[in-house]
């Protein structure tokens, strides 16, 4: 299974950047509707039901304060270091203003370079409805190839929300 899932990443990569103007500048781009859960972080979150495409996303609740997202060395990603990461999603929150965040944290041997954080209380302002989340990160100057860059969804308050049809870009 672990081979199947590998195969289809390689093949999705060799097609994922250049395809049209929108990644001209991509230097890697993964998508994931949680359907596969190949190489991402926190897969233990991926739940049956409430979901934007498919039949699972990532479910964050009350037990779990971390969800879906990606941690990988940019040497294992591109060969060019990247400038910019763009986040892409969809979440479902039964409550309007969640109070939760996306986690950007660039780090080396786990010293973090350049940790920042998106709040979701100015994104999500409608209850039980799927919401488009787009965000950005300037990625720090001082990265190498060794740069870890972990991206994840952080629930400090316990509120259960959804997240589905992620993707990550590197510029």
């Amino acid at each position: 299974m672990k081979n199947i899932g590998l195969f289809a990443f390689v093949l999705f990569m060799i097609f994922a950047c250049g395809k049209t103007d929108e990644n001209k500048n991509c230097l890697f781009h993964a998508t994931n509707n949680l359907d596969a859960n190949n190489f991402w972080i926190n897969t233990n979150t991926i739940a049956k039901g409430t979901a934007h495409s498919g039949l699972f996303a990532s479910k964050i609740d009350t037990v779990v304060q971390y969800g879906i997202g990606i941690a990988a060395k940019f040497n294992d990603l591109t060969s060019t270091l990247p400038k910019k990461v763009t986040i892409h999603c969809w979440i479902y929150s039964n409550e309007p203003n969640l109070d939760a965040g996306l986690v950007c944290d660039p780090n080396i041997n786990g010293k973090s370079l350049n940790w920042q954080s998106f709040n979701l209380k100015t994104t999500i302002l409608k209850a039980k409805e799927w919401t488009e989340f787009i965000t950005s990160f300037d990625l720090p100057k001082n990265s190498t190839p060794d740069t870890e860059l972990k991206i994840f969804f952080w629930n400090p308050n316990k509120k259960t929300y959804f997240v589905d049809d992620f993707e990550v870009t590197l510029e």
